[in-house]
């Protein structure tokens, strides 16, 4: 007798929706993995040596506003605003200030 095909009651499926066409099923989601962290990837890059920390150039410089400390510079010797510079460039960084000391410095010395 030849095979014939399962007859529709031994059939275990949903009848399918009206129209006739089942939509695809919608796929698992998966977990989110986080992978461990290899050796290498464990290594840290060194960060590069800080600037050494500078003291305040003058007592309360770092209270003083651009304006305040630009009116100083022409009272200081040399050498403090050296210090000065290297400390705004090293700390705020402002522009005022610096350009200040650019200028303070083309300035003629004062007649001994």
């Amino acid at each position: 007798k030849p095979a014939t095909a399962a007859s529709p009651s031994s059939r275990a499926t949903k009848p399918a929706p009206a129209g006739g066409v089942r939509p695809k099923p919608k796929p698992k989601a998966q977990p989110q993995v986080t992978p461990k962290p290899t050796a290498a990837a464990a290594k840290v890059e060194p960060k590069p040596a800080a600037a050494p920390q500078l003291d305040q150039p003058l007592a309360e410089y770092d209270d003083m506003t651009p304006y305040e400390i630009t009116e100083l510079l022409d009272h200081l010797p040399a050498e403090k605003l050296d210090a000065v510079e290297r400390y705004e460039r090293a700390n705020e960084n402002r522009d005022l200030v610096l350009v200040a000391i650019v200028k303070q410095r083309d300035l003629p010395d004062p007649p001994h």
